[in-house]
């Protein structure tokens, strides 16, 4: 099974949320549930680097890779890209280009700093495969969904809420001894 996504347009006031992640989440485990043997694949093609980040961050199993791993998933993206965008897929760049009066990225919501791609190897990579982001061409991608792929992001999501959780009761804590340690200043002060 295949699920395919084209633009991924997130809200300014929703960035930084990770609502997407969990609704899509919740919808492929459900489909997964249901159809336990039947492989499950994301499709998405990404114009940003963003986009890609969802895929390359979530999926343990994913084309393109910087790592040069899971290259058997080449075939389903060439194959899907010549059945549904023949006109507009590139065989040599591996790009998608629909033109210059598609859309692009306005210049300010995702550029690509130089301190970024030191800092990130896949946003360096994703620039790599799509150096002409910028102009709209989008870089076809897929993940595939492994139950082994479904627990360890269910370890890993209770793991971040985990840490989450004790940052913010080690943040309390201090914020009440800070002002257990104001009251006694206040008392010392007082008697």
């Amino acid at each position: 099974m295949l699920f395919f996504s084209g633009d991924t347009i997130i809200e300014e006031a929703y960035w930084g949320s990770r609502a997407l992640q969990r609704a899509m989440f919740r919808y492929v485990m459900t489909f997964k549930l249901r159809h336990t043997g039947v492989p499950i694949y994301w499709m998405l093609i990404s114009k940003g680097f963003k986009t890609y980040l969802l895929l390359a961050n979530n999926y343990y199993h994913y084309y393109p890779n910087p790592e040069n791993k899971d290259e058997y998933l080449k075939d389903y993206v060439e194959a899907y890209c010549r059945e549904y965008f023949a006109e507009y897929y590139d065989d040599e760049s591996k790009l998608i280009d629909f033109g210059e009066n598609y859309q692009c990225l306005k210049p300010d919501v995702a550029p690509i700093t130089e301190e970024m791609r030191q800092k990130n190897r896949k946003i360096e990579f994703f620039e790599e495969c799509n150096p002409s982001w910028v102009q709209g061409t989008e870089l076809p991608c897929i993940g595939e969904l492994r139950w082994v792929d479904i627990l360890q992001t269910a370890v890993r999501f209770v793991k971040k809420s985990s840490l989450k959780k004790n940052k913010s009761n080690l943040n309390k804590d201090k914020l009440s001894k800070s002002a257990q340690t104001k009251d006694q200043d206040q008392d010392s002060k007082v008697a």
